[in-house]
């Protein structure tokens, strides 16, 4: 299992990566995640929040349901698909479900083969100190390959 922080820095709450690099080179970039996981492994991540920022989830090679406390469950996202969550003033979601064996029947060409789930996350500050980005509701993307 692989986790490997690409590039980052610390959020609103003051979590995650350090660096003076990226602090005055790239903001509003707060990081980038790079995920190698096995297939038979359960993700790690579970129903987490988000506040006040943009996470774009590539989805390279791994299928999965979604659900959020907003629109409850939903997907699925095939590889080569991306999920975007703007968190607003939060969301509380998971997005590391397999999709069950029905939604496969309907899209048998979307079964993975490979054995390990690999995804980017790029997550980005649209102005988190501006009350009408912290305040606004969370909104959900979900874009598939055709």
């Amino acid at each position: 299992k692989s986790l490997r922080r690409v590039l980052g820095s610390v959020d609103i709450d003051g979590k995650g990566t350090h660096s003076d690099a990226a602090e005055s080179l790239i903001d509003p970039f707060l990081f980038m995640d790079e995920a190698r996981i096995p297939s038979d492994l359960e993700l790690p991540f579970g129903k987490h929040p988000h506040t006040g920022l943009v996470a774009n989830t590539i989805v390279l090679d791994q299928n999965s349901m979604l659900w959020d406390n907003i629109n409850g469950h939903y997907g699925p996202v095939w590889s080569g698909g991306l999920f975007q969550i703007s968190s607003g003033k939060g969301v509380l979601h998971d997005e590391g479900s397999e999709p069950p064996e029905d939604v496969y029947k309907a899209n048998p060409q979307r079964k993975k083969t490979s054995d390990m789930d690999h995804a980017v996350q790029l997550w980005f500050n649209p102005g988190m100190h501006e009350e009408s980005i912290i305040g606004a509701p969370a909104e959900v993307f979900v874009h598939n390959p055709e």
